[in-house]
């Protein structure tokens, strides 16, 4: 209700300016929104509603989370076991059999792991979202749809493989 309502005013506001609603609703949008709604990220609507963009080609963690912020996007955050299993689904179908960096990276010091989603939120060790015996001693995150259907295992930041970026919510 509050986005329709929010909508009627922008519209009303650009009738009395004189300018299209879209540049309205635009001006209105986090610099990064507008950044992705521009760049040629080639976003894809998945069945969970999110959208994202998959890039094939081979970076590490750093210079996959670079490529994604130059874009407006951020690296993928998955929430749930379904969201997971969509994800990486899609992500098979790009590229078959490979893993594919998320956002998801170790914050702790020393031998303790701490592994934060980009926005902050914590994902914990015993998770489901995690394969089974997943190999937790390394700091960045991947997903895989091999055998495992979509769960979280971790590798060294350094290590080369696709990824996959997500467009942030407030830009809906």
């Amino acid at each position: 209700m509050a986005r329709f309502f929010l909508l009627i005013v922008l519209l009303v506001a650009a009738a009395l300016a004189n300018e299209p609603a879209n540049q309205i609703i635009q001006n209105r949008l986090p610099e990064h929104c507008n950044l992705a709604r521009s760049s040629k990220s080639n976003l894809t609507t998945l069945s969970n509603g999110k959208r994202y963009s998959f890039y094939p080609t081979e970076k590490n963690w750093t210079s996959a989370n670079e490529t994604c912020a130059k874009m407006g996007l951020h690296l993928a955050t998955i929430r749930d076991l379904n969201e997971a299993q969509i994800v990486a689904a899609e992500g098979n179908r790009i590229k078959k059999d490979d893993a594919w960096w998320v956002s998801a990276k170790n914050q702790g010091s020393g031998s303790e792991k701490e592994f934060h989603w980009s926005d902050g939120t914590k994902l914990e060790l015993d998770s489901p979202l995690w394969m089974d015996n997943a190999y937790k001693k390394k700091d960045c995150v991947l997903i895989y749809h091999g055998w495992n259907k979509g769960k979280l295992t971790s590798n060294i930041c350094n290590y080369g493989t696709p990824f996959i970026c997500e467009l942030p919510r407030e830009c809906y």
